[in-house]
C-alpha cells in the first residue's frame, strides 16, 4: 500500500468552525479545529478555503497544530473550508476533510443606547458586521431579557430588550449569534444604571423689566436624577454659553424689549423647557421738572412760604441737597436752608425747600435746581442735561403801611364821680 493511500485511511474528523472564546477578533476571521490524524510520519496540515463550495482558490499551510484562524477574508460573504494532512515526505489526504462554510465571524463595535437602567425597555441598535439574516442576541446577565431582533444588515440590527429590576449594575457584554451558532461579542458595550428621573422644572422663569443699559437676570430650578444640564434659549435660539440655573443678560438696548426667555433642562432620562419669562426694557427718561411752586410770576407770596419743585420721574435720594435744589435771592445767590432741607417726598419725585428764615418783602426768589454729573440724578443714576431755573421767578408780598389809628383820647383825665 502507497503511503498516499496510507494517509488516506486517516481522514479528518469533527471538523466544525470553531467556537471561540468571548474576546472580540479582528473582522474577517474563520476559526476551524479538526481531530488529529494518527500517523507516525504526520508533519502537518493545510487548510483549502474559498468563496465556493468545493472549489478553493487559496489554502494555508498551519503546521502541525488541530486548530486554526483564517484571516483577512471578506465580511459579509458565504466561504468553505477543508484540510487536508500531510507526511514529512509532503504526502497529502487523498480526500478532503468534510467541509464546513459560513460567513465570517460576527464582529460588534457599539450599542445605542450604550446607557440603560433597571426596569425599562430599549430599541437597541448592534452595529458591526457579519450579522446574518436570523441572527440572535444573546446577554450573559440574566436580568436581561431580549424580546425580539431585526437584522437590518449584515452591519446593524435592533433589539428590543426589556431591563429587570434586580439586573446587576455596571458594564456588561452582549453577543451576536448567527444561525450556525458562531458568534462574536461586544464586550462592556453596555452599562446598567439605577432607574432614572427624567429631568424636570419646579419653579420657571418669571417676568422681568429694566431699564435701557441694565443686565435683566433670570433663574430656573429643576428635578430629577443628577447630572442636570441647563441651555437658555431667547425666542428659540440657544443662547451661547448660557449653561447654568441662572442667565444674566448683557446690557440690554431697545432691541431686546419683549424677547422671550426659556430654559430646557435635561438629564439622561429626559428633558424639559420652562415656560417663557418676557423681558421688557424700559427706555431711560432723563429728569426733568414738571412743575414749582410758587409758579414763575407769582407774586404776592407769603414770607413763610416753602417751594416745591416735582420731577418727572424718582430721583436718588441722596443726590438731593442744598448744593443741587436751591433758592436764589435777587443776587442770584442760593439762601440759606434749614437743617434737613430739601426735603424729598415719600413718592420721589417732590421736593421742598425750607429756607432758613422768612423771606423778605417784596422780593423776588427764584428756584434753582442744578443738573450734569454734580446735579441732581434719577434712581438709575441718569442726570439732568442742563440746570433748571424759573425764568422769572415768584415775589414775596409787600410791606404795607400800618391802618389807620383810631379812638385816639387822654388818658390823664379824671373820671367824672357817679
Amino acid at each position: 500500500m502507497s503511503k498516499k493511500s496510507h494517509l488516506s485511511r486517516f481522514i479528518l474528523i469533527a471538523l466544525t468552525f470553531l467556537m471561540l472564546s468571548a474576546t472580540i477578533s479582528a473582522a474577517g476571521t474563520v476559526g476551524i479545529q479538526w481531530n488529529s490524524v494518527a500517523d507516525a510520519d504526520l508533519a502537518g496540515y493545510r487548510i483549502y478555503y474559498g468563496n465556493v463550495s468545493g472549489n478553493y482558490d487559496q489554502s494555508v499551510d498551519v503546521g502541525n497544530v488541530t486548530s486554526y484562524t483564517l484571516t483577512g477574508l471578506a465580511d459579509c460573504t458565504m466561504w468553505f473550508a477543508a484540510v487536508k494532512a500531510y507526511d514529512t515526505e509532503g504526502l497529502e489526504s487523498v480526500d478532503y476533510s468534510v467541509e464546513v462554510s459560513g460567513w465570517a465571524r460576527p464582529v460588534v463595535t457599539a450599542a445605542t443606547p450604550n446607557v440603560i437602567q433597571q426596569g425599562a425597555d430599549y430599541a437597541l441598535t448592534v452595529n458591526g458586521t457579519n450579522f446574518q439574516s436570523g441572527a440572535t442576541v444573546e446577554f450573559v446577565e440574566p436580568g436581561i431579557t431580549v424580546n425580539s431582533v431585526t437584522v437590518n444588515s449584515c452591519n446593524d440590527l435592533t433589539a428590543n430588550i426589556s431591563v429587570a429590576l434586580s439586573a446587576t449594575l455596571g458594564a456588561t457584554d452582549l453577543d451576536i449569534v448567527n444561525a450556525d451558532r458562531v458568534f462574536g461579542t461586544g464586550t462592556g458595550l453596555l452599562t446598567v444604571i439605577e432607574p432614572q428621573v427624567p429631568a424636570y422644572i419646579t419653579s420657571n422663569p418669571v417676568d422681568t423689566t429694566v431699564q435701557e443699559g441694565q443686565t435683566a437676570a433670570f433663574s430656573v430650578t429643576a428635578g430629577g436624577t443628577a447630572p442636570i444640564s441647563y441651555q437658555w434659549r431667547r425666542n428659540g435660539t440657544d443662547i451661547a454659553g448660557a449653561v447654568s440655573a441662572t442667565y444674566t443678560t448683557p446690557p440690554t438696548t431697545a432691541s431686546d424689549d419683549g424677547a422671550l426667555f426659556t430654559c430646557r433642562v435635561s438629564n439622561a432620562s429626559g428633558s424639559e423647557v420652562s415656560a417663557a419669562a418676557r423681558l421688557t426694557v424700559d427706555a431711560i427718561v432723563p429728569p426733568i421738572v414738571v412743575s414749582s411752586t410758587p409758579v414763575d410770576g407769582a407774586s404776592g407770596v407769603s414770607r413763610t412760604a416753602r417751594p416745591i419743585v416735582v420731577f418727572n420721574v424718582p430721583m436718588n435720594p441722596a443726590s438731593i441737597n442744598t448744593g443741587t435744589v436751591q433758592l436764589l435771592n435777587p443776587g442770584g445767590n442760593p439762601i440759606a436752608q434749614i437743617s434737613g432741607s430739601p426735603v424729598l417726598a415719600a413718592d420721589g419725585v417732590t421736593v421742598t425747600v425750607t429756607p432758613a428764615q422768612d423771606l423778605d418783602y417784596g422780593t423776588t426768589y427764584r428756584i434753582q435746581v442744578i443738573g450734569g454729573g454734580s446735579g441732581v440724578l434719577t434712581t438709575e443714576g441718569e442726570a439732568m442735561g442742563s440746570n433748571w431755573v424759573q425764568p422769572s421767578g415768584f415775589t414775596t408780598e409787600a410791606n404795607a403801611s400800618p391802618s389807620t389809628v383810631e379812638n385816639v383820647e387822654r388818658s390823664d383825665t379824671k373820671p367824672v364821680a357817679p
